[in-house]
């Protein structure tokens, strides 16, 4: 029989100590995520009742009111992770694998068709633009490696990028092609060279690093002039591969 460290769970202690399990192997990003799904338990169990099945079924079914079932999947998985950790901790006899979420709903997302792609790139108003744009399309970089890369990561004579932190903190070097090229060393000439960052904002906050919010912001005006929506970085990551570069 499992043995529980305390019966009267202290939820906000418990919390801190996931994420200082955390912390070690998480991105910030990925800690700002678990810090808001957690906030919206609290606010929904603002009593602070000990967490159950049937509580956390009210949740899912109160999430519903506002949000598509893969919405309620997106916070559900947050504040599940929370209840996993303190149940293989010992710190809660709640075991969150009695709750059932909803299905998940999986949408086909469609690449881009060649024609798309030209009128992609060539409504992009500036050579940052041009080069996010053609770097995503051709080589299929997560939002969060390309808003990360540096200056060195790129090596121009061999055409490639190196991707230093990706996904699961995979590491890779990832070809890219003469069109891409000639993008790329145009952004070069205009960027600012003491910016850390190779895509760097070029608004108020000019040479500081772009965050993959801004990049979805950039790429929706971008196919807004271009009459191509929803357009995302994953749209371009689904695409790469199926397609050329437009020239």
């Amino acid at each position: 029989m499992r043995k529980f460290k305390s019966k009267a769970q202290n939820w906000p202690e418990v919390f801190s100590l996931f994420l200082a399990d955390r912390a070690p192997t998480c991105r910030p990003r990925t800690l700002r995520y678990y810090r808001l799904q957690w906030a919206t338990w609290e606010k929904f169990n603002s009593e602070g009742a000990p967490p159950s099945r049937e509580l956390c079924q009210a949740f899912l079914l109160h999430l519903g009111q506002t949000c598509n079932p893969n919405g309620v999947l997106a916070v559900w998985r947050g504040v599940r992770a929370v209840f996993t950790f303190a149940y293989a901790e010992g710190l809660s006899p709640f075991d969150p694998k009695t709750v059932k979420p909803p299905r998940e709903q999986r949408t086909q997302k469609e690449p881009l068709t060649q024609a798309e792609c030209r009128a992609v790139l060539g409504s992009c108003l500036n050579p940052r633009d041009k080069a996010l744009v053609s770097l995503l399309l051709d080589t299929g970089l997560r939002a969060q490696e390309v808003c990360s890369l540096r200056p060195g990561d790129l090596n121009w004579e061999q055409r490639e990028v190196f991707v230093w932190n990706g996904k699961g903190g995979e590491q890779r070097t990832v070809p890219f092609s003469a069109a891409t090229l000639k993008a790329l060393r145009r952004w070069e000439h205009h960027r600012e060279p003491e910016s850390a960052w190779f895509f760097h904002n070029v608004d108020n906050s000019y040479g500081t690093q772009m965050t993959p919010d801004y990049l979805w912001h950039c790429l929706t005006r971008i196919g807004e002039r271009a009459e191509v929506l929803p357009l995302g970085p994953h749209r371009l990551r689904h695409t790469f591969g199926r397609l050329y570069i437009a020239r």
